[in-house]
């Protein structure tokens, strides 16, 4: 199928209007079922890993139309080395098409990843990996055609090619929207393994570390952040300049660092107390819906007016409104 630039625009610009009207849970699939028609794909693995001289791992993989077990069975159908993969990591910057049949890769394979991929019908393979330089990951997408009287053609590879990189930036926007700034504050961001150990920062995440830690060397998050990760009760760590949150994703972990802001002085339930009164609920209402005393609630909006230096139900709305 041949697009012209007035289809491919269109196609763009659906994929972007996406970043705002859907959340970010279901992105992937919006985005995925925005391209579907132009590219006619039946499933398709979508993921992110850290890439360097060494290889990409494989930190995270959203399937499209496929089931769980198609990862569980990976390791036991490829063995120790996927041929596939390596070919088209061998062109990482372009989009790889392998054909079921191509006689380079299956003279290479063994009976059980033959029977793989016709089990999952994951049979022509249309393959791209891009880095992310910001935050030295590897983004991939395969897309895959399960009849074996379908392959893949150039012209199905080059749109692959020249749409991969607005899927890719349409996906880091939705994830910052998601993530989105508190109190205007900039954000760094870092990407780390389940010990916390540090495989990439932005230059950001590297300044507001050494603000709150300047001994900090980079390879490691510190101690006190570490705790808090061991304990697993709570995924964001506080000092006194700093703020570091921690999201976990499948063998890796997202890092976020900010500078601390007014809310941060609040505990949760103040800032729940906080949220509720600034809605417009009187204090009988935010009692009832935190299950405590009227009195209580009249006790924590004092205090919480004295924490972030207001007097009133309108400056308090404001302040949330400014740092939230």
């Amino acid at each position: 199928m041949t697009f012209s630039d007035v289809e491919f625009d269109a196609l763009a610009l659906r994929l972007y209007r996406g970043v705002r009207k859907v959340p970010f849970a279901q992105f992937r699939d919006y985005a995925l079922g925005v391209i579907k028609p132009a590219l006619g794909f039946d499933t398709a693995k979508w993921g992110m890993g850290i890439h360097d001289e060494c290889g990409t791992f494989i930190s995270s993989v959203h399937l499209y139309q496929l089931p769980p077990s198609v990862l569980e069975d990976y390791a036991k159908a490829v063995g120790n080395y996927d041929y596939a993969a390596a070919r088209i990591a061998a062109q990482f910057g372009r989009t790889v098409c392998i054909p079921w049949d191509d006689p380079e890769t299956t003279s290479e394979q063994s009976t059980a990843q033959r029977a793989y991929q016709f089990k999952y019908g994951i049979l022509h393979v249309l393959s791209t990996a891009l880095p992310d330089p910001a935050l030295g990951l590897g983004h991939f997408l395969s897309l895959y055609r399960a009849d074996p009287a379908r392959p893949w053609t150039e012209a199905d590879r080059q749109l692959k090619e020249r749409l991969f990189p607005h899927l890719i930036e349409a996906f880091m926007q939705a994830r910052c929207l998601h993530t989105k700034q508190e109190g205007g504050a900039e954000r760094g961001y870092a990407i780390a393994d389940r010990t916390l150990s540090i495989a990439n920062v932005t230059p950001l995440f590297r300044e507001l570390m050494l603000r709150e830690w300047p001994h900090w060397r980079g390879n490691q998050m510190p101690p006190e952040v570490c705790a808090v990760w061991s304990e697993g009760k709570r995924l964001y760590s506080r000092g006194k300049q700093v703020v570091i949150s921690m999201e976990p994703d499948q063998q890796l972990v997202h890092l976020m660092a900010r500078c601390c802001n007014a809310l941060d002085l609040l505990s949760a339930r103040e800032l729940a107390v906080a949220r509720l009164f600034a809605r417009g609920l009187e204090h009988k209402d935010v009692a009832k819906a935190m299950c405590v005393s009227p009195h209580t609630v009249r006790n924590q909006i004092k205090m919480i007016y004295i924490k972030l230096g207001v007097s009133n139900k309108t400056e308090l709305a404001a302040c949330l409104a400014d740092l939230s």
